[in-house]
Order: structure tokens, then sequence, then C-alpha cells
């Protein structure tokens, strides 16, 4: 089976990014849309769904999970690659991801920092940390750091599923001990619970 092909443009990350500002606060006390048939959510509830969601993302990677990986992303999202090139669609972001997920050479740890919803709470982007771990015992470079940013849609079943992620600046060495310190830091509890 052929994977759907879904453009995104980069103008269309941004105006999302401008419509959830970026993790500004905000006086909502409900979500006014939710897909048919299921409930509306406190705009708590929603991030920490949403939160809970990208810590489950990160899990199954952590747990070498190649079908939960695989569960937690959309059938038509895009990640964009370090080098600005996009994989388009689940099966090919399982595919290209597999040497991560499987974690023999690399090891990719992350958390979320921030969650901020679209005024309609809809669409989710979240933030946070990660840290690469090349594993290879000749790794000039063993550990690189940066910050993620993912776009998350609260699916017709009710669950979020990535639908875009990448397009942060690439990652930047880092020594053990600054690694190791993100990691400490990782939360995997949402804040606003």
């Amino acid at each position: 089976m052929k994977a759907s092909v879904v453009s995104v443009s980069p103008v269309l990350v941004v105006a999302v990014l401008a419509l959830v500002g970026c993790g500004a606060a905000t006086t909502t006390p409900h979500v006014t849309s939710a897909p048919p048939g299921l409930p509306l959510l406190s705009q708590a509830d929603a991030e920490c769904a949403a939160w809970a969601r990208e810590a489950s993302f990160a899990k199954s990677v952590a747990d070498h999970d190649a079908k939960a990986f695989a569960l937690h992303v959309h059938p038509k999202a895009v990640f964009v690659e370090g080098d600005g090139s996009y994989l388009r669609g689940r099966d090919a972001i399982v595919e290209s991801w597999r040497p991560i997920v499987d974690g023999q050479k690399l090891r990719l740890a992350w958390h979320p920092s921030s969650v901020a919803l679209t005024g309609d709470g809809a669409m989710a982007v979240t933030r946070g940390p990660y840290v690469f771990e090349d594993l290879r015992p000749d790794a000039k470079q063993r550990f690189r750091t940066g910050y993620f940013q993912s776009v998350w849609v609260r699916d017709v079943d009710g669950v979020w599923r990535v639908t875009v992620d990448g397009g942060t600046a690439p990652p930047a060495p880092a020594t053990e001990v600054e690694a190791r310190k993100i990691e400490a830091e990782m939360r995997t509890s949402c804040p606003r619970k």
C-alpha cells in the first residue's frame, strides 16, 4: 500500500505557531470544539492530554517499541529532517525512524516542557529538550542536545497524533554532564495536574 502524501507548507506551520502563541497563557475555560461525538475538554485537561501523549511518544522510543511509536504518528504526518527535507506519511516516518527506535547505535530521549493549544483546541504544539547519545564506541561526539517542536491533532477518535515534527535548529554538541542534566530534569507528568 502506498503512503498518502500531504503537502504541508512551512507557512502553515508558522501560522499554526502564531495561532497558539508559542505557549502564551490563556484564560479560555473550555476547549471550544472536539471531534464529533467526543466531549469538550477544559483547556488544562486538553493540554495535559497532549503533554501525556508527547511523553508516551518519547517512551515508545525509549522502550524500543516500533508499534507504539507508529500509533503516535498521524497517517498523513510530515516530519522535517535535519537537512530540511521532508518525510511524508506514517509509513515513511516509521521506516526512517527504525534505527532510532531500535536504539542500536543512537539513543534519543526527550520530554515536553510546554504545550499550547489552538483556540479551538483541535491542535497543540509541544516543545522541549532532547538528548542524542551516539552509542558507537568510536563516536567522536557522543552527546548532542537541542529543542524539538511537534504539532499534534486531536483525531476523530479523541487521541492526539503528531502531524508535524521538526523544523528547529539542529542539535549542538554537549558534554556528558550537560546531557545528563537535561535528562535528570525530564518530566513525564503534566505541570498543570
